[in-house]
């Protein structure tokens, strides 16, 4: 019965909301940092090839 009355309140899909998009948020930065860094290092792994040519 607890849990009914959990899921009843408005508070309960708040809180759910809120740490459901803060994990999005979290998500999406990790992705984008790592699409970042790989491009980058890809970038800096041509230069030093054409420097070494």
């Amino acid at each position: 019965m607890a849990v009914l009355s959990l899921l009843r309140t408005s508070t309960f899909w708040l809180v759910l909301s809120a740490v459901l998009c803060g994990a999005a948020v979290v998500i999406h930065g990790s992705a984008s940092y790592d699409r970042g860094y790989a491009t980058a290092r890809a970038e800096g792994d041509a230069a030093l090839l054409n420097l070494q040519l």
